[in-house]
């Protein structure tokens, strides 16, 4: 699980974040987004869930099979999409380009490129 490996980088290399880490709760979602979300909500969809959004748990990881987000509420209950959170995110990159919404572009360069990397290289991003 991507989860573990960011789990296991922050024990290693990531110190300062290896508590966030620990403390997050995890929602497995075995799914590829692109795959199962919508492309298009209506206005009051997106009214809504921009208005009422709430992170099931202070800190929570969502992880899926292209990559593992870690959400962080820096202040209790907070609500709306509007609202500063942190975030940690994790992507193997050695993941199948299939888990990834790449334009064909992209694709083509990597391709051409013969992009190929070892299995357990991760990129780790924070904000």
């Amino acid at each position: 699980m991507i989860f573990d490996a960011l789990r296991q980088i922050t024990s290693n290399w990531l110190l300062e974040v290896k508590p966030l880490v620990d403390a997050a709760t995890l929602l497995h979602l075995p799914v590829t987004p692109h795959q199962v979300l919508p492309r298009q909500q209506d206005l009051d969809t997106m009214s809504e869930v921009s208005v009422n959004f709430r992170l099931p748990y202070p800190i929570t990881a969502v992880e899926d099979n292209a990559s593992c987000v870690v959400l962080i509420d820096p202040t209790p209950n907070l609500k709306g999409l509007d609202e500063q959170r942190l975030f940690i995110d994790c992507v193997p990159l050695h993941a199948d380009p299939q888990h990834f919404n790449d334009p064909a572009a992209v694709q083509a360069l990597c391709d051409s490129l013969e992009v190929k990397l070892a299995t357990g290289v991760y990129g780790i991003s924070m904000g």
